[in-house]
């Protein structure tokens, strides 16, 4: 799936001829944005970001101002977005809330925000627009003073805070377009395409990996807002998509399902790791599952590709052009070899980390040679293929030996009776952490705890059998796709108190 030769020469282009090329593309393909509601197409982009300098030119918009755009998975969401990019001015994204939800208040260091009002209609316009948009009045700062006046314009994303408190990663919006053409020239999406989009594009992979790259190549695109199985297949019936991006939830919940006149090129999916089995069971719908692999500071680090299949079947990862990878062994004995923490080397990665009023975090996340330290151990099997097994901070020392949950739940799915499984741990026990596993069982089944515990046993070695199954009803997510461990660890709290 390698393609696009000229990807490295886009690069080197500044980011607005690399964005209005792909519309040229996508308007000699009549391609379009749409929503369900509203269509926006690539011929009238140029009308509406006319239309667009006006009203941010009677709001008095500065570039030294740095602002915070609340978006969801609509067409017009990722028209201002692209307007913004394309403008040069510094922004934030942050997700917006539901109509019964305030927004969050936005950091300090921006002036003021962007926020969409609610059309009076089902089927919206794109026209109108301009007349809904509601840019809030300036803060009382020293934009300039905050930022640095004649500074490159930065664009700002929010960690999902799946490890703790979130914090804000900040690119030079100029590094941030490249990283997603690096990506598009893995992925291959060209104008032919038709791009289905569920995942959130507030977040790096929906957006680095999925909007932008879409855009650059001139496909047509169709965003989908909190998406379910039953809204994703509404969308795909009307939509005929030839690639989709996807959590490992949906693919779940889509494994099995019959797509009548299949389209599909192929499927991607990133966010905690799917099996073998899973992307097996997919193909016959996607045609073939790309798994991905990246962070918000990094962008797209590595795919999976065809060929890069090892001898024992596990599907390996292999780096995008310039980045590097190496895996590095803290533990000792504890690890097999070949395994340990992943670092990664992008060419387009992230200028660092800010707090709430644009001050630099300090932190070790990156060496003085560029080396990222991505929290994640992975096994490595030569130059260009290695494999992720789990979250450094997701594993825990049993009997002696250093144990991935990641490894625990992708023995535990093996179980028939299981439909989903997350695994946290817990107080110290006399073998080390303990392991708590949260089950939900399928639907057609009635296993109990014991009949679990006994098939855990039958899967994994006895120092990896969790200590305590948890019957649930669903596994919490977070926006993104990946598992929310911290809810998890406040239900297991929770239980304990009763």
């Amino acid at each position: 799936m390698e393609a696009g030769k000229n990807i490295v020469a886009r690069c080197k282009e500044d980011i607005r001829s690399i964005l209005f090329s792909g519309i040229s593309l996508g308007m000699e393909s009549e391609a379009f944005i749409a929503d369900g509601s509203s269509v926006a197409r690539y011929a009238n982009f140029q009308g509406l970001f006319l239309s667009l300098d006006a009203v941010f030119s009677k709001a008095r918009v500065s570039s030294d101002e740095t602002l915070a755009l609340y978006v969801d998975n609509s067409s017009e969401a990722a028209i201002i977005l692209l307007y913004l990019t394309i403008s040069g001015l510094s922004f934030i994204i942050l997700r917006k809330a539901c109509d019964t939800e305030p927004d969050l208040p936005y950091p300090e260091f921006c002036s003021r925000a962007i926020k969409i009002a609610p059309a009076d209609t089902q089927d919206a316009s794109i026209s109108g627009l301009c007349d809904r948009i509601k840019i809030t009045s300036g803060r009382d700062q020293d934009q300039a003073a905050i930022r640095g006046s004649g500074q490159a314009c930065f664009t700002y994303l929010k960690t999902s805070g799946s490890l703790g408190s979130p914090k804000y990663v900040k690119f030079v919006s100029d590094v941030f377009v490249k990283n997603s053409m690096l990506s598009l020239g893995r992925t291959g999406i060209s104008s032919k395409d038709r791009v289905i989009i569920p995942v959130p594009i507030h977040h790096m992979y929906g957006l680095g990996a999925g909007l932008l790259p879409a855009i650059m190549a001139g496909a047509s695109i169709r965003l989908v807002e909190n998406a379910n199985v039953v809204s994703f297949l509404e969308a795909e019936r009307e939509f005929y998509p030839t690639v989709a991006f996807l959590t490992p939830g949906l693919c779940k919940m889509l494994s099995g399902r019959v797509c009548e006149g299949n389209s599909y090129r192929y499927a991607v999916s990133a966010g905690d790791k799917i099996s073998k089995e899973m992307a097996l069971s997919l193909e016959g719908r996607f045609s073939k599952v790309l798994s991905l692999y990246g962070s918000t500071e990094m962008g797209v680090i590595a795919t999976s590709m065809p060929e890069h299949t090892d001898a024992k079947g596990r599907i390996t990862l292999c780096p995008l052009p310039g980045v590097e990878i190496k895996i590095e062994n803290e533990f000792g004995g504890q690890l097999a070899e070949g395994t340990g923490a992943i670092k990664c080397r992008h060419p387009y990665g992230f200028a660092g980390y800010t707090d709430d009023s644009a001050l630099p975090i300090v932190d070790s996340t990156t060496d003085q040679n560029g080396w990222f330290v991505t929290g994640d151990m992975g096994t490595q099997f030569s130059q260009n293929e290695f494999e992720v097994v789990g979250r450094q901070g997701h594993s825990v020392n049993r009997d002696g030996r250093l144990v991935f949950l990641a490894e625990i739940e992708e023995a535990m799915r093996k179980i028939p009776s299981l439909e989903q499984v997350a695994v946290v741990t817990g107080n110290e026990s006399p073998r080390g952490r303990a392991l708590i596993a949260f089950c939900v069982v399928a639907p057609d089944s009635e296993a109990t705890p014991a009949e679990l515990r006994r098939a855990c046993k039958h899967e994994l070695p006895a120092f990896a059998v969790p200590d305590e199954l948890v019957m649930v009803s669903s596994i919490p997510l977070l926006s993104g796709g990946k598992i929310d461990r911290l809810s998890l660890k406040k239900i297991l709290k929770d239980n304990h108190k009763e």
